[in-house]
């Protein structure tokens, strides 16, 4: 940070100003149907279908910019999928960090991941950061879901139902 600082002023130019948050919104989606993104805390456990992602609206700036997207799991995954080159996992493998590159020219940040084979249920969490400054912090649930049959006359078939299933043993 102090280094690109002493060489905008070198330069004469003005150091960028930190990102301003218009709007964050984190979502889920289906892998077959991205478009339908809904807001929501609470990502059903279907894996290669089930997405979530955020989005972080800020002003539109023609330069890019690098953010870091932290990644905090209750439970190490069986295996992480990641691009090894921008993506370090920690040696408890419960936390992933990820160096985005961002075109500002849209005022949007964003990234996404889907859920795979192995993955923990329970509350995750994604930290979004500009250097060393919290952008934004994420919390979610992936849980469970339930196929119910249908018991409307004008819907066949099956539907879904994301809840967090408590189970208590006594």
């Amino acid at each position: 940070m102090f280094t690109s600082l002493a060489i905008a002023l070198a330069l004469g130019q003005a150091a960028p100003q930190p990102l301003k948050v218009l709007e964050a919104e984190f979502y889920a989606f289906d892998a077959d149907d991205p478009d339908r993104a809904e807001a929501t805390r609470i990502v059903p456990y279907v894996p290669e279908t089930s997405c979530f992602g955020w989005e972080i609206r800020v002003p539109p700036a023609d330069r890019t910019i690098r953010v870091r997207e932290v990644l905090i799991l209750p439970a190490p995954p069986r295996t992480w999928n990641t691009d090894e080159s921008i993506t370090t996992i920690s040696t408890d493998r419960r936390r992933a960090e990820t160096e985005l590159e961002q075109d500002l020219s849209e005022g949007m940040l964003s990234n996404d991941w889907c859920i795979a084979d192995g993955d923990p249920l329970g509350r995750h969490r994604i930290e979004v950061y500009e250097g060393r400054r919290l952008l934004r912090r994420f919390d979610f649930q992936v849980v469970l879901t339930v196929r119910l049959p249908s018991i409307s006359s004008t819907n066949s078939g099956t539907s879904t139902l994301a809840a967090p299933i408590r189970v208590s043993w006594k």
